[in-house]
């Protein structure tokens, strides 16, 4: 068993289970220094008052906010090789995306930087942006490429 307590919020969502549409979306419940019991893999309790069985692991969470259920990040380009905030900047500055590209720029730039890279070193660079995502709440990551490459 494990207790997770003293959360400054325990977010979840109200009424009945099962995926959020729409409005739905909007039903949040929000418990302040709330307490969550998992026994058997599964949420057993949620509230201000939870009990505290004996010999479960206990994980104070002061000053920190748990969320339930997590969030699925249904879109993201996690694996890529190096990064275009100098674009961003181009743009910012009125750059078309046709210029940046004629300098190299653009997309097809990721694609070589992401073609030439080795299965280690997008390994390697994927891990903290799902270790991000995973501690800001994200429980479900669908990663796609974009760029039309074989595994």
């Amino acid at each position: 068993m494990l207790l997770i307590k003293d959360a400054s919020q325990v977010v979840t969502v109200a009424g009945p289970p099962g995926p959020r549409r729409g409005r739905q979306m909007d039903q949040l419940e929000i418990i302040s220094g709330g307490s969550v019991l998992v026994a058997n893999g599964k949420v057993a309790e949620v509230g201000r008052e939870v009990s505290e069985p004996r010999g479960a692991r206990v994980l104070n969470l002061r000053g920190k906010a748990l969320l339930m259920p997590g969030f699925v990040d249904s879109h993201t380009h996690a694996v890529f090789a190096g990064t275009r905030e100098e674009e961003y900047d181009l743009r910012c500055r009125g750059s078309s995306y046709q210029e940046i590209a004629r300098r190299g720029g653009g997309i097809l730039s990721s694609v070589r930087r992401v073609r030439d890279a080795s299965l280690e070193a997008l390994c390697d660079y994927v891990r903290p942006h799902l270790l991000t995502l995973l501690q800001h709440g994200t429980t479900t990551a669908e990663v796609k490429s974009g760029y039309g490459l074989t595994t």
